[in-house]
């Protein structure tokens, strides 16, 4: 119905948090779900204050290559109808293959979220509805620890991705930043890429960008502010961006016969 539910404690849901009308205020507790969805035509408004919400289960498939819409995602948000205020919350989704399902016309603008496995594949995906609607989705902060793919265009005030990780952004979308962590190393790099070759996805910031040892592929920059990649590798179809490329280094093998991408086994000097 059209009530008012406000958790005066924390709530653990051992399969789906489903809320579908009326106004749920979550008062700074924490809230552990597998699935949590929110749809559907009614009125809905979602406060989460400083709440942590975990969510923990991974992206169900019912067969290989199952339409979208008809696999349980772990995060199901409709904007149609919807009033979000996110506060300050955080929303940690801790499965190693998971998908966040946004779609309906509207606004969802989520505080921070987290993807917080360290190995895995995962989407956020932007859905045209059966009227050709898609929301318009914002982060204050977004950060991917696992190999990702966004969907569509987003705002994000703060994006932090990690060495050793491939990001894919849909060819041809806008993603708005605020601040870009990109920052690898020589064992990993961050790698950014359109997913289609010839045609670039879009990055767009008014301030100034900067990344270290990361690839690029089919990323054009854009916006007024300046773009810079440190210690990259340019693997063609970008533009907009100061691309200073790694120094050459030659490395020793000292490690007889250990593991290869162990860095111990390496060394400046025979």
């Amino acid at each position: 119905g059209t009530g008012a539910w406000s958790l005066t404690g924390d709530v653990a849901v051992d399969s789906i948090l489903l809320f579908n009308e009326g106004t749920l205020r979550t008062s700074g507790r924490a809230v552990t779900t597998k699935y949590l969805r929110s749809d559907g035509n009614a009125t809905r408004t979602l406060e989460l204050g400083a709440s942590n919400i975990t969510i923990t289960a991974n992206t169900w498939r019912p067969y290989p290559n199952s339409y979208p819409t008809s696999n349980p995602q772990p995060l199901w948000t409709a904007a149609r109808n919807l009033t979000l205020d996110a506060g300050t919350s955080t929303i940690n989704l801790t499965g190693s293959q998971v998908d966040v399902f946004l779609e309906g016309p509207g606004s969802i603008a989520f505080n921070e979220v987290v993807f917080s496995a360290v190995a895995g594949a995962s989407t956020i995906r932007h859905w045209t509805d059966q009227n050709g609607f898609e929301p318009t989705v914002s982060f204050t902060r977004l950060n991917l620890l696992n190999r990702t793919l966004l969907e569509g265009s987003f705002t994000i005030d703060e994006l932090e991705l990690h060495g050793g990780q491939q990001y894919r952004f849909q060819s041809g979308e806008t993603f708005t930043l605020g601040n870009l962590i990109a920052n690898g190393d020589c064992q990993g790099t961050v790698d950014l890429s359109g997913t289609a070759a010839a045609n670039p996805a879009i990055f767009s910031a008014a301030g100034p960008i900067t990344a270290d040892y990361t690839s690029l592929r089919a990323i054009s920059a854009t916006g007024g502010g300046t773009f810079t990649a440190n210690n990259t590798i340019d693997l063609g179809n970008n533009s907009g961006w100061t691309l200073n490329d790694r120094p050459n280094e030659t490395f020793f093998w000292i490690g007889d016969n250990g593991n290869w991408n162990n860095p111990n086994n390496w060394s400046f000097s025979s």
